[in-house]
């Protein structure tokens, strides 16, 4: 379980990579992170597929300066890394870095987690919330979705793509 005082994440970015950046995988991790910190701002940027792409890279690094975040969360499709998007969140300062990978986690992603193999879309972050404790202690593999109570009402401050 992570040790993260989620008490002071005031800030948090989301970079999701993923070609289907509108994929079901990205869902329950938004609603954790929304029913977990309600009070937060989020900054939400969607990539398809600019890890390969040096120009993308750097504005998204200029973008990422611009603000301070508590947390990034690197969130990439199945079989993407998710170095180069840490590399570049640790370069813009931001002190916790999150992401699922094969490979081993090093320095640059703060906590890591090794992506589930087969699963359902929907489930390929479910192990990470859990490491991040914001899911409750289950090994229940079932396609059932956790309880987050009640919908947050709506966020204006939350940055979705352009």
């Amino acid at each position: 379980m992570s040790q993260l005082d989620w008490s002071r994440i005031t800030c948090v970015l989301i970079i999701w990579e993923d070609p289907d950046w509108c994929s079901p995988a990205i869902e329950p991790v938004l609603h954790a992170l929304l029913y977990k910190l309600p009070q937060a701002h989020f900054y939400f940027v969607a990539l398809a597929g600019a890890g390969s792409n040096a120009s993308d890279l750097q504005a998204t690094l200029g973008q990422v300066r611009q603000e301070y975040f508590d947390i990034a969360l690197i969130l990439t499709g199945a079989g993407r890394s998710p170095y180069a998007l840490a590399y570049l969140c640790y370069l813009a300062g931001i002190p916790v870095r999150v992401g699922l990978s094969a490979e081993f986690g090093g320095g640059v992603l703060s906590i890591w987690q090794k992506p589930p193999i087969n699963t359902q879309p929907s489930q390929r972050f479910i192990p990470l919330l859990h490491t991040l404790g914001l899911l409750g202690n289950t090994t229940d593999n079932t396609e059932e979705q956790p309880d987050y109570g009640e919908a947050p009402a709506a966020r204006p401050d939350v940055a979705h793509p352009r």
